[in-house]
């Protein structure tokens, strides 16, 4: 079992995180077979052994307020059923069975347990539409990106990549009924990013995750950007928009 608490638990050059924890577990971990995995507080045991103890000193306060959860490690995957979540005192706090339908929009698409990434969107429509063609889960991430929208932006070519993913979900299903809702989030969104393009050079001024200011990676994808939404200001009759976005 490994134990860390930021990005991820394998170390990353433009991620950096902590060193993991290790706790070996002392019996084989057998593919395709059901495990009861019992956490009490920061003691983590599986069929009633005890596998790890977890120092409070090694959770900093400012990770989620040290709330934590459970995944699968590189290349490998994890099914949950019979979730309990009980209180000190024993009050039962949630429970699922994991087994129905109903969990869908509680656990839909990115949305999950954890924040939506709106740059790592970026390639997931055309994965999507290329594998599974699971349309909704596009449409889910999308719903609650625009639902949750604020223009106290971060990372700015995360925006750009998010923007793209919009036009390639269009590209994909010219569900113009859908999109026509989120215009307005849209518009914003575009109109925010437009006074960091340098008239001069077209290049874009703001650097990001993907590459410094003025630099190729950055421009070419608020290129990308624009060049995603521009069709569905067309196919909406957004004419005015349509023209300041070419």
């Amino acid at each position: 079992m490994v134990y860390n608490y930021a990005h991820t638990v394998q170390n990353q050059t433009t991620n950096g995180v902590p060193p993991s924890i290790y706790y070996p577990v002392p019996f084989p971990v057998i593919e395709y077979t059901w495990y009861r995995v019992t956490p009490v507080g920061y003691n983590v045991s599986v069929n009633g052994t005890d596998i790890a103890h977890v120092p409070f000193s090694a959770i900093p306060a400012s990770n989620g307020a040290r709330t934590w959860g459970f995944g699968a490690f590189q290349d490998q995957a994890e099914y949950f059923q019979d979730v309990f979540v009980t209180s000190e005192n024993g009050t039962l706090l949630y429970s699922n069975p994991m087994t129905s339908s109903d969990i869908l929009p509680e656990y839909d698409g990115a949305k999950r347990d954890r924040v939506v990434r709106i740059g790592d969107f970026f390639h997931t429509p055309r994965t999507v539409g290329a594998t599974t063609n699971r349309i909704n889960l596009i449409e889910g991430t999308i719903s609650q990106v625009f639902g949750t929208q604020c223009l106290l932006r971060g990372l700015n070519d995360y925006e750009d990549e998010f923007l793209r993913a919009v036009g390639d979900y269009y590209y994909l299903t010219e569900n113009t009924q859908f999109l026509s809702q989120y215009w307005k989030q849209k518009t914003a969104l575009v109109t925010s990013r437009l006074p960091s393009i340098n008239p001069i050079t077209g290049l874009q001024t703001t650097g990001g995750f993907n590459g410094p200011a003025n630099g190729t990676a950055t421009s070419a994808l608020t290129v990308l950007a624009l060049q995603g939404i521009a069709p569905i200001a067309n196919a909406l009759g957004e004419v005015q928009d349509l023209g300041h976005k070419t």
